[in-house]
């Protein structure tokens, strides 16, 4: 009786021992499943025309020890194609255009998100902005570098050059309508309008050359920083210049400043690459007075007083070379009788 229980304990122990290592995977299996790539087995049946098809074909059925694509040496680790690299080249319009309206949506969904329904309510129950600005229309200057919070602050108008002319009805519409209280003529260094404006405008597009027309500025060797830097700085002054006659009465009522000011975007200044740099208020440009200005708004200036005078002495030699600035008024530069002024660039003639 004893003997008959052992062996059938015997025969119930090895049943349980079959069950269980027919349900456990090899751990040398297991090992090929966790270092082989998701894409094998698609690659397998994507080479079927091939002539290892027949052995993708039988690998169907163990996909985790199917073979590279590629054939490579013996020890070598497997190589595969990395996915969407052939379609995001910069140079591939569609590719680029998917990639800005991803960016655009992304940024627009964190723009909302940390912003309460109440913001939103209140922008829309009218335009107050404080600030008419007149910027170019340079990539690389944008409203972020400038003001945090935009929104209802500043009436921003760009184009090549940052010009009035370009823009009068849209600047006319921020000073009267929205009744700014500054309107802020925004240039920059290494600005591509400005260097065309230099040199022979004839040879450029007929829109693009009507655009630039309203630029006058010193002519000079586009590709000297100092000459560049001139006509960057003239054109601003006639833009204050042109804004101060267009807008004399609010000027004159004390209603509105207007601020002629460069980024520089390549530190010609010298001050630190990006500062907003202040050249003209209300038609001066002495350096002691800008200074003056700066402090009285607070402005972090007061330790580069000694190095901004020097910069705007070299300024003001430069300049002394462009002859005198006429009236905005008046007939076209070469026509127009010098000013009374300090010598400027000439400036641009409205077009009527």
């Amino acid at each position: 009786m004893k003997r008959t229980l052992v062996l059938v304990l015997a025969v119930f122990l090895g049943c349980r021992s079959s069950a269980h290592s027919e349900g456990k995977p090899d751990s040398s299996a297991h090992a090929k499943t966790e270092h082989a790539p998701p894409v094998a087995s698609a690659s397998a049946s994507s080479d079927a025309s091939s002539p290892s098809a027949s052995a993708s074909a039988s690998a169907v059925h163990e996909p985790h020890a199917a073979p590279p694509s590629h054939p490579r040496a013996a020890g070598s680790a497997p190589h595969f194609d990395i996915p969407f690299v052939g379609d995001t080249v910069q140079e591939d319009p569609l590719s680029r255009v998917r990639g800005f309206l991803n960016n655009v949506l992304t940024d627009n969904t964190t723009y909302r998100h940390f912003h309460e329904r109440a913001y939103f309510l209140k922008l829309t129950e009218r335009q107050q902005p404080r600030a008419t600005v007149i910027a170019c229309a340079d990539s690389r200057v944008q409203t972020t570098a400038i003001d945090a919070t935009p929104e209802n602050d500043m009436f921003y108008v760009r184009n090549i050059g940052n010009q009035i002319i370009n823009s009068e009805g849209s600047i006319e519409y921020g000073v009267h309508h929205l009744k700014t209280a500054i309107l802020l003529i925004l240039g920059h260094t290494g600005c591509g309008a400005i260097k065309a404006a230099m040199g022979d405008t004839t040879q450029l597009p007929p829109a693009i050359r009507h655009e630039v027309e309203g630029i006058h500025v010193p002519k000079g060797k586009k590709d000297d920083p100092k000459d560049w830097l001139r006509a960057v700085v003239a054109n601003i002054r006639n833009q204050v210049h042109f804004g101060l006659e267009k807008f004399e009465d609010e000027v004159q009522e004390g209603k509105l400043t207007v601020v002629g000011a460069v980024f520089d975007l390549l530190n010609d200044f010298g001050l630190g690459y990006a500062r907003i740099v202040i050249i003209d208020v209300n038609g001066n440009s002495d350096p002691a007075k800008l200074a003056a200005f700066e402090r009285a708004i607070g402005a972090p200036i007061a330790a580069e007083d000694r190095l901004r005078n020097s910069v705007f002495a070299a300024l003001r030699e430069l300049e002394a070379r462009a002859g005198p600035r006429p009236s905005a008024s008046a007939a076209p530069p070469a026509k127009s009788a010098p000013s009374a002024e300090t010598p400027h660039a000439p400036a641009p003639a409205p077009h009527h």
